[in-house]
């Protein structure tokens, strides 16, 4: 049981570390002028790879929330409220995508006001780093 687990905090911290590295080279002004491109093969890796995260995290907290016994208790840690708002804006993001598809754009930021708002969710993506702290020696009691 207990290797089972340590092997799924390992993996855990993977998808935490990946997805915060490709949060980090996201911002690389050179790295920024390839993903404005939907076409180019680096910004389809990033999206595959972002999907995976947000796969992985969602099938995670999904998971938690099926097996917890006590639903109230599950929604009173922080913890869990940090995973959530770490997976929404990839969520949001990918709605207002396929609804500036659907309008006929062909960037996935064009609709001006949206704009704001979305660079906004994708900073919450940052809040990933605090998911790390669960699985800190200093944080357990």
């Amino acid at each position: 049981w207990y290797q089972r687990r340590v092997r799924g905090a390992i993996v855990d911290l993977i998808a935490i570390s990946v997805a915060v590295l490709m949060f980090i080279v996201e911002t690389m002004p050179v790295v920024k002028v390839e993903l404005k491109n939907p076409n180019n093969i680096l910004a389809t890796c990033f999206f595959v790879g972002e999907s995976a995260c947000v796969a992985f995290f969602s099938i995670e907290l999904i998971g938690r929330l099926v097996c917890c016994p006590d639903k109230l208790a599950f929604c009173k840690v922080l913890m869990n409220w940090v995973d959530l708002v770490t997976i929404i804006p990839y969520f949001i993001q990918l709605a207002t995508a396929q609804t500036d598809v659907d309008s006929g754009s062909h960037t996935v930021n064009s609709g001006g006001h949206n704009t704001n708002a979305i660079v906004v969710l994708r900073v919450l993506r940052v809040v990933r780093v605090l998911k790390l702290a669960k699985h800190s020696k200093g944080r357990r009691t």
